[in-house]
């Protein structure tokens, strides 16, 4: 397992930035949508529920197990607990930020590491909060 950690480790170290070149794109950038009218307001239970319903099925599950479909079969169970969570957002769940990485194979040698990917599978709760602010952003 070291030798994954290792290669992704190096590929994935972030470059030194030139401080001025970062105060000089951020400056060009337009006002940021978290001051946006309404973004900051708790979720309503017809929020969540419509983000449960529009899950995309037979997705892996992250580290909880829960899919999609459970969410979906159970929204009207689980959604006011969703709801609750997320107006409380100095008290998130510690689950949300956790993941389960996998390596994909795509093409070539597959001894050579390069030619993995890898993916995190998140909670299904996480992606439905994520969602949620994904689409106030939008």
């Amino acid at each position: 397992m070291g030798t994954v950690e290792e290669f992704y480790r190096g590929l994935y170290e972030p470059d030194q930035v030139v401080g001025e070149a970062q105060s000089s794109l951020l400056s060009s950038l337009p006002p940021s949508p978290f001051t946006a009218p309404g973004f900051h307001s708790l979720p309503s239970l017809s929020e969540v529920i419509t983000v449960i319903r529009r899950l995309p099925r037979w997705k892996a599950p992250g580290p909880d197990g829960l899919p999609g479909e459970f969410y979906q079969s159970f929204s009207k169970e689980v959604a006011p607990i969703l709801v609750s969570l997320l107006s409380t957002p100095e008290h998130l769940p510690f689950t949300w930020g956790q993941s389960s990485i996998c390596l994909i194979y795509k093409k070539g040698e597959r001894e050579d590491l390069g030619n993995w990917r890898p993916i995190s599978l998140i909670n299904s709760d996480a992606k439905i909060a994520s969602k949620i602010l994904a689409n106030r952003l939008s």
